[in-house]
């Protein structure tokens, strides 16, 4: 998969833990305030779960993905925007990180 360089994904190759973090706190200010959606808390609760029993770093998961770590970190807690679970669940979802949720029975 080639690297794609905008958000929500980046290449990581090198780059210092601090760009990440300050990357992704901009990132989560730029959505404070915004309303919560229970979607994303389901997929990013249902990702952790995975990635966890896949014994995945957030890091690998951006190796094989091309997905920023900030953003995954973002994704597991939730915090995801619409267009972004509509643009990275058919990635997690390939690589078994993610259940399907049909998103009509979330409400």
């Amino acid at each position: 998969m080639a690297t794609q360089i905008s958000w929500p994904y980046a290449d990581q190759t090198n780059e210092p833990l601090a760009e990440t973090n300050i990357r992704m706190i901009r990132k989560l200010l730029d959505r404070k305030g915004g309303e919560k959606n229970l979607l994303a808390y389901a997929y990013g609760h249902n990702f952790d779960r995975k990635r966890r029993e896949a014994n995945m770093s957030l890091r690998a998961i951006n190796a094989l993905t091309g997905l920023d770590t900030g953003f995954l970190c973002i994704f597991a807690h939730g915090d995801a925007s619409f267009e972004e679970l509509v643009e990275v669940t058919p990635i997690l979802e390939e690589l078994d990180l993610l259940d399907h949720i049909a998103w009509d029975s979330l409400g």
